[in-house]
């Protein structure tokens, strides 16, 4: 298991990737604005 430490980079990685997909695709979203006020709400909590 010594190829262990190399494994949270690449995950990261794809994971952030994934992320900058998604924020893409969501700001084409019409429901954009209204998942950013329940965040906002939530974040008031």
């Amino acid at each position: 298991m010594k190829d262990k430490k190399e494994l949270p980079k690449l995950t990261w990685e794809v994971f952030m990737e994934n992320v900058e997909r998604q924020d893409a695709a969501f700001e084409k979203h019409p429901a954009k604005e209204v998942y950013a006020k329940v965040l906002n709400e939530l974040a008031k909590m």
